[in-house]
């Protein structure tokens, strides 16, 4: 497991995002339904009648470094609670931008856990816990 791939997984878990294992597309307008538990698979959306049902080889969760949508949509997380992305990054070597932000922000989430977490830790995991991201498939 590469680097970039092992702190995406760590992330999720931290904030409890779970892993996906199917998915439906919609073959009309291109949407896609992410479902954690096979049951999912099996459920027809309102208003959909020509679909596709994909079930993955293995649960994956959304990459949230590599994939600029979805990292954009953890950055208006941030900024819609807090007002602003942070204090200041500082590049630590040849990474990138998102891996570094995520990267600390997870050492964050954990300290932050480790004195017993808070209102803010609390609102931060809810507001992504209601965020959809995309999967890369």
């Amino acid at each position: 497991m590469d680097f970039t791939k092992k702190i995406n997984d760590e992330f999720c878990e931290e904030v409890g995002i779970k892993k996906i294992s199917c998915y439906l597309e919609n073959n009309i307008t291109g949407e896609k339904r992410y479902y954690t538990s096979p049951s999912g698979f099996y459920k027809k959306p309102a208003n959909w009648t020509d679909f596709k049902r994909h079930k993955l080889k293995e649960p994956m969760y959304p990459d949230l470094i590599n994939n600029s949508k979805n990292f954009l949509k953890l950055l208006n997380v941030q900024w819609k609670i807090f007002g602003k992305l942070g204090e200041s990054y500082t590049k630590n070597g040849e990474e990138d931008f998102e891996l570094n932000y995520v990267t600390t922000k997870l050492k964050a989430l954990k300290l932050c856990r480790t004195f017993g977490g808070g209102d803010g830790m609390d609102v931060y995991k809810k507001e992504i816990l209601n965020t959809q991201f995309d999967l890369e498939v």
